[in-house]
């Protein structure tokens, strides 16, 4: 089924308009305590009800519901969600959850080959001590985005041994899987070592975070090379798999990776650059999401396409457009996916709470 854009040329106009007229900036942890109901809330207890059940490796076939039994990178967007929840309510337990699961991220990292890995939960590729086996670079830079999220959160001890493990994170990465193209590969990918569109884009978004952390320069320059290869390669150039075969994740991806680069490319040579790549974004959305396109062909909770639910993230967090309908229309969806122990109902919960963190940080600017 082709996903491609589809947008009308005056909602591009809008978008276009919208985006040149905009000074934004990235999303700021704004909000005090006080904020005690609400769905987000609501949903970030489910969230950490589900982190608190023992662990065991993602199995496709596992419908098990007295174990957490998903991919890393999939906790790690509820992580994120569950440390804004932690902001703005001052809730220990939303804290207490996303240390734990950072020091099992931690714990784990220990005892990953090559030094510097993260393990991703997946029961048939490379596990902590093995030397056989796929490794992402894609998957684990979701997974360092959770863990850089938790550092930002935590005292002095346990602060400086999550950024550690997000810089031994950084520095593998760096080392052993960026090309002299500016791309990134995505890791251990069978014997596929060429730059690619998704590893490229969620490593140069946790570049940029980090960039914004420390201010080494080392970590901009990752952001931008990133920047260069994904604009010069274009998105509907992108393979493996197509913008045609996965245009719901390489939106919501590449749309994440130029959110964060916006700061660093505004009133720069790029800056045109990205705009034109968030239009291209924002018009997709305008002329896919259910919300407002009810003859969209997408299926939310389908595999490959529960990415709808990160998207009202990208539309709040550059204040273009009106997210809240889509974010509706995802509630209604998720009153009735209450199987947690399906990754895809697993994946909407987690991408729905990190949009519904952006609403609330969007409001409370």
């Amino acid at each position: 089924m082709n996903y491609g854009v589809s947008c009308g040329v005056s909602t591009m106009y809008r978008v276009t308009k919208r985006l040149l007229m905009l000074t934004p900036t990235l999303l700021m942890s704004c909000c005090g305590p006080g904020v005690q109901d609400g769905p987000f809330l609501t949903q970030s207890n489910t969230i950490v009800a589900e982190l608190a059940k023992p662990s065991t490796p993602y199995v496709a076939t596992d419908v098990s519901t007295q174990t957490h039994h998903m991919p890393f990178f999939e906790d790690s967007y509820g992580v994120r969600a569950l440390c804004e929840a932690y902001r703005a309510s001052r809730n220990p337990s939303y804290l207490a959850a996303v240390q734990a699961w950072t020091n099992r991220i931690v714990a784990d990292q220990a005892r990953m080959i090559p030094h510097g890995a993260y393990y991703m939960n997946y029961s048939e590729f490379r596990q902590p001590g093995e030397t056989q086996g796929d490794w992402y670079v894609a998957d684990s830079s979701s997974i360092a985005q959770a863990v850089l999220c938790t550092e930002q959160l935590s005292n002095n001890s346990d602060g400086a041994r999550y950024r550690a493990s997000a810089q031994q994170f950084f520095s593998l990465v760096e080392g052993a899987y960026t090309n002299p193209d500016g791309g990134t590969s995505n890791g251990i990918w069978g014997s596929y070592q060429a730059s690619w569109w998704a590893s490229t884009a969620i490593f140069g978004a946790f570049a940029f975070e980090m960039y914004k952390e420390t201010g080494a320069p080392v970590y901009l320059e990752r952001g931008l090379k990133s920047f260069d290869w994904l604009s010069t390669t274009g998105t509907i150039n992108f393979v493996r798999p197509s913008f045609a075969q996965a245009a719901p994740g390489i939106i919501l991806y590449t749309g994440e990776f130029y959110v964060q680069a916006w700061p660093y490319v505004q009133g720069t040579a790029r800056e045109a650059i990205a705009s034109k790549q968030l239009q291209f974004v924002f018009a997709w959305m305008a002329a896919n999401q259910k919300s407002q396109n009810p003859n969209s062909p997408i299926n939310y909770i389908a595999h490959g396409q529960t990415y709808m639910a990160g998207l009202p993230a990208l539309t709040y967090s550059m204040q273009v457009g009106n997210a809240d309908a889509e974010l509706n229309y995802l509630r209604t969806i998720m009153a009735n996916e209450t199987d947690l122990a399906n990754a895809d109902v697993w994946a909407l919960t987690t991408w729905l709470a990190w949009s519904e963190s952006a609403q609330l940080r969007s409001i409370s600017r």
